[in-house]
């Protein structure tokens, strides 16, 4: 067995450091993926399901007891090594309450991080063993199912006969068995995520009061409960969605869908368990069924979508409204191939193309350096939970015309700012002499780039701005009765003769008329 392994710190050079210390051969490990920073470390790990994470603690955004604690709460079970720079008890303290495998301090010696590593594949290899020494049973340990479940979500979980659960995770499917998942969906395009919590425990106590489930395994996940019920009872699939349905009644605009997928003892587990949950997700384009028992043949999104390259360039220019028609065309030529995996594969897609497009604009404006990505695994959690094709497209389309349109208001701030601070200059200091060249080495920019930045925010070019802020004070001054003379020295003209010209210019008549017209 090869230990995939993943690294996580916020410097890229010593990720690469470790990647050259391990012996990789020799540990028979292998690098499955490097991480930058907390949230996307949480991210690869979910997708990933590495054996061994080495972390840093310090990182931005989450650090590495935040993301120790975290995988630990959703039950991910892998080792863990915390490396730091500071020998400071109080972060190996909480780690070794979470289950820490090491704890190494910077600079990071390479026999010390080999033996880290052969630590943490020894704890991996004691646990296999005790799982393998478990009894045989028709109720599977909480624990046993928890690592069933993530074997699951692995690219390639190996062999799953019915033997292979016996021996391996204590779970007992004998003879023929129908595999079921019970999803949970809304045709509410946004919904609070509070809600998903009570939804399945609702669920899950109705799979405990009835008498369906022979063999005992039900357990959560994803969307949704797999379950495996004894094919020789012929359950009415029907009547068990009713059950379910029934069961969270209380949640409007909720309901539940089922999946089915033969199983037979000598067949694949997996395979089996995907059918079923591949089954339940044809209600995308068959919102009015309750009940799937055949999943849609596997479809690649890139033979389908024509418009990639379309998209691509309207969310480089922030055309919002563009990329909303542009999903909505490859979603409905997506819809006939009824493949869930295609849609979600091209969803996935579209979410990392409006980041590659957020990247250039960050990496163009010093200002924009906080902006934040969009989080991929967090916004298709959020589709899986829609009941069909349309809602989940108006949720997408939604959710990235939103971060086009801030992204949009953010570059516009930024790019007034400059504005905003010289006009602010200018009202205090209209009265000294202020050139273009002046304002733009105030705010760090070419006089040429201002000037055109100026006029388009104002409406005027800046010497004319000036102009009318020294007229417009001169003009308050002489309805308060002071002199001609004293009002140009005042608004920074030595020369009267000049400013009566320039007043009676801009405003139309004299200064000495203007005065009268108050007196």
């Amino acid at each position: 067995m090869t230990y995939r392994i993943l690294l996580v710190d916020d410097e890229v050079h010593i990720c690469q450091l470790i990647q050259h210390l391990v012996n990789w051969e020799e540990l028979g490990a292998e690098l499955c993926g490097m991480a930058h920073d907390g949230v996307e470390a949480y991210e690869m790990i979910q997708s990933l399901h590495p054996h061994i994470v080495l972390s840093d603690i310090r990182m931005s955004g989450m650090d590495g007891i935040d993301l120790l604690e975290k995988i630990r709460n959703a039950g991910f079970d892998c080792a863990f090594i915390l490396i730091s720079g500071y020998r400071q008890f109080r972060y190996a303290q909480r780690a070794i309450q979470l289950g820490v495998i090491d704890y190494l301090v910077k600079p990071i010696k390479k026999k010390e991080l080999n033996a880290a590593i052969r630590k943490s594949i020894q704890a991996l290899q004691e646990q296999e063993e005790s799982r393998e020494l478990a009894p045989d049973g028709p109720h599977p340990g909480r624990k046993n199912m928890e690592v069933l479940i993530h074997a699951l979500e692995s690219s390639d979980p190996g062999p799953m006969s019915s033997a292979d659960l016996a021996r391996r995770y204590g779970v007992s499917l004998p003879g023929r068995q129908r595999m079921l998942y019970a999803k949970c969906i809304t045709c509410d395009e946004a919904f609070s995520p509070e809600v998903l919590p009570l939804l399945f425990n609702h669920l899950e106590g109705r799979f405990q009061e009835n008498g369906w489930f022979e063999s005992g395994f039900c357990a959560r996940w994803r969307t949704g409960y797999l379950l495996a019920v004894s094919d020789l009872r012929q359950p009415n699939l029907s009547a068990i969605q009713r059950q379910c349905q029934t069961a969270i009644s209380i949640f409007p605009n909720w309901r539940v869908v089922l999946g089915a997928c033969p199983l037979e003892e000598t067949e694949s587990f997996s395979a089996a368990a995907n059918g079923a949950r591949r089954a339940a997700d044809r209600h995308y384009f068959s919102p009015s069924e309750v009940v799937f028992q055949e999943a849609a043949a596997p479809v690649r999104f890139e033979e389908v979508v024509s418009n990639r390259s379309l998209l691509s360039g309207a969310m480089q220019v922030l055309d919002g409204k563009s990329v909303g028609e542009l999903i909505k065309e490859d979603l409905a030529a997506l819809e006939s191939h009824h493949s869930a995996e295609a849609v979600f594969a091209y969803a996935a897609w579209t979410i990392d193309a409006m980041n590659h497009a957020l990247s250039a604009f960050t990496a163009s404006r010093s200002g924009l350096k906080g902006l934040q990505y969009l989080h991929r695994n967090e916004l298709l959690e959020q589709l899986y939970y829609c009941s069909s094709l349309r809602v989940l497209g108006t949720r997408l389309c939604g959710l990235l015309e939103e971060k086009i349109r801030t992204t949009r208001e953010a570059i516009e701030q930024l790019e007034n700012k400059p504005v905003r601070i010289i006009r602010e200059m200018v009202s205090q200091r209209y009265m000294e002499h202020i050139s273009l060249y002046d304002a733009a080495e105030l705010v760090d920019l070419s006089p040429v780039y201002l000037s055109v930045l100026f006029k388009k925010e104002t409406g005027v070019n800046f010497k004319d701005y000036v102009t009318n802020v020294r007229i417009d004070s001169a003009k308050e001054l002489l309805r308060s009765g002071e002199t001609i003379n004293r009002v140009a020295e005042r608004v920074g003209y030595q020369d009267v003769k000049y400013f009566s010209r320039l007043f009676t210019r801009v405003v139309g008549v004299p200064p000495a008329q203007y005065k009268k017209l108050y007196q």
